[in-house]
């Protein structure tokens, strides 16, 4: 398998509430790394080390505590920043800022529709001949297709009425694409779908 070309940071000190995201985000998108950092000063010499093999951030989750006490830094990156709440625990300062907010108190249908939802309304999504595949082949154009139209809850009959080809044809570009991203689930695949920038959030079907 190949290494993650993108990570995704939690800086979060409340060890339960760290864990639990990172594995709600390694289950969405399992072709990226997840990192916890316990304070901003281990996240800080993890994100100035200059390695060009190091794969980049594309996401912070950022606990409200640490965003206060550095928002010089974030503040640099606000497209990519979402600040963690409990509840509707925003403070007017956070309000009149750029960043983006997530309401970790929810369940977890609840938070997948969240961060995909922050994930679709800003501007970090690559374009899909930028993808990275967890695979060692990459998508045909077939297979990225039926990938769409999977993402926007289409059923292998409405796929193949779609694409103008045979059911059996559908099912077998689906293997295709279980076996090359190595996702089984439609809500994996439909999360994979908006995270690479295949589809719009707005336009996808969430089981």
């Amino acid at each position: 398998m190949m290494k993650s070309s993108k990570r995704i940071a939690i800086i979060e000190p409340a060890y339960l509430t760290a864990i639990g995201l990172k594995g709600l985000l390694d289950s969405m998108m399992p072709f990226a790394e997840t990192v916890i950092f316990d304070t901003f000063e281990q996240f800080e010499e993890n994100f100035n080390r200059h390695d060009a093999d190091a794969p980049r951030f594309v996401h912070f989750f950022v606990s409200s505590k640490i965003i206060f006490e550095h928002a010089a830094f974030f503040a640099q990156m606000p497209q990519i920043t979402i600040v963690l709440l409990y509840g509707n625990s925003m403070s007017d300062e956070l309000l009149h800022t750029r960043f983006k907010f997530l309401d970790i108190t929810q369940n977890e249908q609840q938070l997948v529709k969240a961060i995909l939802s922050l994930h679709g309304s800003g501007h970090t999504a690559p374009h899909p001949t930028d993808v990275t595949q967890k695979g060692t082949d990459s998508l045909s154009d077939r297979e990225i297709e039926v990938l769409k139209l999977v993402a926007q809850g289409l059923q292998n009959k409405e796929i193949a009425d779609r694409l103008k080809i045979g059911v059996t044809t559908v099912i077998t570009h689906r293997q295709k694409i279980t076996e090359k991203l190595k996702l089984k689930s439609v809500a994996a695949l439909t999360i994979y779908a908006v995270v690479n920038g295949y589809v719009d959030y707005s336009s996808v079907y969430i089981p």
